[in-house]
């Protein structure tokens, strides 16, 4: 016990602080409050001191004139050392003042003189190419005079073209007869005077034997044929294999002879074609092998397009199912205390489908095994 008295510490009352806290408090600033007394009492002391010092004191000579006090012939001093200083500084800032506005100037004749120099050498530049506006012989007073110099040189680049197209043509007509060369030649001097412009001459369709027609001004040829393809298009397998079984019941229908004619004409138009560089369907086990895969792959898309259809809709209805347990959850936690709560369930993210093993899941040969 005795032990315990000498280690123990005071039992401190709920509250017994705060009061000690308050009081220390008010001491406080009971003991500010004396400080800031003294302090004025001391300060109102001291500027009384002052007013005493400050009092004005004359001394007079013996003939009753005033005498000047030592300080107060050092503030004068003081004062005309100051004016001296001050009209120093002035007279240095009308200097400095004086300078730079002799620099602005010499900066402003420089400039006037660059520019005038940049002005001369345009108008030199301008003198020698003869731009418009210029006061030299040959140069365009104006725009009108600018654009008639152009078309006078494009006549003059014509009349030159010209000559040479004519002298082409002489050299193909030295081929042709002479009796051509007779009545051609009274026409060829007249292209020469005259220009003809054939620019919107329109002539009638010319049509090819592959089915190609020229343009009406014949620059291009519009490719009609190959536009405007007869038969079934390139991926219906079915129609391929429907025109190849047609023609093979017609074939059988017709006479040996006949059957041995068309097959030596099917042969050539197929080696014709293959020349060309087209494909020909014509092969009845790859045509009905290549539907058959066709047809597989749809199945196998369509039964895959179900699946998913079928996971969306139950991830949808598991999602609500989850909610609405979380829901009923939290309704029942309430007022509960937390360690006696249910736990909510995590969000459904999707229903985890395993992956299909390549040569074993999802063949299609059969239909046995499908579900």
């Amino acid at each position: 016990m005795k032990r315990r008295e000498v280690n123990a510490k005071p039992v401190v009352l709920p509250g017994q602080r705060l009061k000690e806290m308050r009081e220390a408090q008010r001491q406080a600033a009971a003991t500010e409050a004396i400080q800031l007394q003294k302090n004025k009492k001391h300060e109102d002391e001291e500027d009384e001191d002052m007013n005493e010092h400050e009092t004005i004191k004359m001394v007079f000579d013996d003939e009753g004139n005033a005498m000047k006090d030592s300080n107060e012939e050092s503030a004068s001093e003081a004062e005309t050392e100051g004016e001296k200083h001050a009209a120093i500084k002035e007279a240095k800032k009308q200097e400095h003042n004086k300078q730079s506005e002799e620099t602005k100037l010499k900066k402003q004749r420089n400039l006037e003189a660059l520019r005038a120099k940049l002005q001369s050498k345009i108008q030199n530049m301008k003198n020698k190419r003869k731009a418009p506006g210029s006061k030299v012989d040959g140069a365009p007073a104006s725009r009108e005079a600018i654009l008639k110099q152009r078309q006078h040189r494009d006549e003059l680049r014509k009349k030159r073209v010209l000559p040479e197209n004519d002298d082409s043509d002489s050299d193909n007509s030295e081929i042709e007869d002479d009796d051509d060369i007779i009545a051609d030649g009274p026409q060829r001097k007249k292209s020469k005077n005259d220009d003809i412009n054939a620019d919107g001459v329109i002539f009638q369709n010319i049509m090819f034997d592959d089915g190609d027609r020229a343009t009406s001004d014949l620059q291009r040829i519009r490719k009609i044929g190959q536009g405007k393809k007869k038969g079934p298009a390139k991926n219906d397998l079915k129609a391929h294999l429907k025109i190849l079984e047609d023609r093979k019941s017609k074939l059988a229908s017709r006479d040996e002879l006949d059957q041995i004619k068309q097959k030596e004409k099917d042969k050539w138009q197929r080696t014709m074609l293959q020349t060309e560089g087209i494909k020909i369907k014509d092969d009845e086990k790859l045509l009905k092998k290549a539907i058959k895969r066709k047809e597989a792959k749809k199945r196998k898309s369509e039964i895959e397009w179900k699946e998913r259809k079928q996971l969306v809709a139950d991830t949808k209805a598991e999602r609500v199912k989850r909610r609405e347990e979380n829901l009923k959850i939290r309704k029942e936690n309430k007022g509960v205390k937390r360690s006696k709560q249910q736990k909510m369930k995590r969000k459904f993210k999707g229903i985890i489908t395993p992956k299909k093993r390549a040569g074993f899941e999802g063949r299609l040969k059969s239909g046995k095994g499908r579900k």
